[in-house]
This record gives C-alpha cells, structure tokens and sequence, in this order.
C-alpha cells in the first residue's frame, strides 16, 4: 500500500501544574475537561510544530534522504513531540495493487513515552472503558496455523479466544454479537447460501444458514440469515468478528 500521513503540527497535551505556575489562558493553556482529573490539578498544553508528512513505504530517494537527515538532527522519529490528542490526515494514491473500495477501515499504531501518575492511572482506569466497544476479526485458518494446527474446512474445526485478541486485555470484556463471514480461496465470489454447525463450549450444536455473501451475525446492523439463531463465539467458518462490551 502506497501512501502518506501527516500531521497538522497542532496537538494537545496534558500536565500537571499544581502550582499553578502556568495559568489557563484558552490560547495555550486550557482547563481539562474531566473534572476528577482537573482535581489532581491537571490541565492540558497546546503543542505547536511544523506540519510533518511521512510516507509509507518509505521509498529511495536523494530529497527524502536529505530531509530525513535533517529530521534525525532534529528530532528522534517521524511526528517526534506531537501529542496523541491531535489531527492526521491519511492519503492513499489512487494507482494501488487492489480495489480501494474494498477497504473497510485503517489502523495506526503509535508508539509513545507516557506521562505515569498513579493518582492519575486510578482516576482514568474507573472510566477508561466503561460502555466501550469493540471488534475483533480473526482469520480462523491463520490462527490453527499459527497454533501449528491442519486446516481442512470440510471438517471440523476447533478455535479458543482469548482476552488477548483485543485491545486492553486486562479489561473484563463480555461478548455480546458474534459473526461469521465466509471467504472462499482466490478471490472467487460467493454464490448461495452456506450451512454451518457451531457450538461453544460443549453446548449443543446451532445449526446456521449464511446469507448470500456468506455472512451470518447476531449484530443488529448485521441481521442474522434466514433459519439462523444467535451465535456463541466460535467457528467452522473462514473467519469470525467478535464485538465486546466492556464492564
């Protein structure tokens, strides 16, 4: 994938002043918004920088190895000093090796040195996660292959989660849809329905019908297909999304 990301050189960070040495001033300085945070006298920096750009891959160049040079002069890394709470901007170029319109969503990773207060850590961790969502794909055949497992999908297939396929995983998290998406081998598309058995745990097997696409989920943007129940987590499918709630 060809591409750029950028950052627009403004961002936000938080810091503790409780001497008040530094006095909101709704230019610079702003009050922090949290009020259980704002107790610990907290209250949050704009940051202010060149508007940075990186592409990805990177790519051999005389002009990029120049400006890089002088970026590690600078600075340790791409985007150095910005602070996470900011705006960036992705540009993919139109002349990839696949269809754009089939991508569904980005993920960036940012790796950061973090300000540690355990005063701090205990405000934000009672709320961090209360209500949060979040979804996890995992490509079933991938998995057993990583687990040195054979994948025969005219068989039956045995898949355990963990806590660990998702983000925060020392949250409690509770599954409350689960899907199955089918995918056959080079690309072909999927004509018809497919009929599945799962079970969860040793519970009795739930018989399953896909829709035409090959999908079948219990989330309500996601209608089950036709004949199909709600689904535990697990699989006999090429693939599975899990949603979970944390508590």
């Amino acid at each position: 994938m060809r591409g750029y990301i950028s950052n627009d050189g403004t961002s936000l960070v938080r810091f503790a002043d409780p001497d008040d040495k530094r006095p909101i001033d709704d230019v610079r300085v702003f009050a922090e918004p949290d009020s259980d945070i704002a107790r610990l006298c907290y209250k949050r920096l704009q940051r202010r920088r060149h508007v940075d750009t990186m592409a990805f891959p990177s790519f051999d160049s005389f002009l990029a190895d120049q400006r890089m040079g002088k970026l590690q002069d600078r600075e340790r890394n791409f985007f150095e000093n910005v602070g996470l709470e900011s705006t960036w901007l992705i540009e993919l170029l139109p002349d990839q090796p696949f269809d754009l319109t089939r991508v569904s969503d980005v993920r960036v990773w940012f790796q950061y040195e973090a300000l540690f207060d355990e005063n701090l850590k205990r405000a934000l961790e009672a709320k961090r996660y209360v209500g949060r969502r979040e979804t996890a794909a995992l490509p079933i055949a991938k998995l057993l292959r990583d687990k040195g497992e054979t994948v025969d999908f005219s068989d039956t297939l045995a898949l355990r989660t963990s806590r660990a396929l998702f983000d925060a995983p020392a949250i409690d998290k509770t599954i409350v849809d689960a899907g199955l998406a089918i995918r056959l081998k080079d690309g072909q598309l999927f004509k018809g329905t497919a009929k599945l058995e799962l079970t969860y745990e040793g519970a009795p097997k739930v018989n399953l019908t896909t829709s035409d696409a090959g999908i079948v989920a219990t989330a309500p943007t996601t209608p089950p297909a036709p004949g199909s129940r709600p689904s535990p987590p697990g699989s006999r499918a090429r693939a599975w999304t899990a949603t979970g709630a944390s508590s």
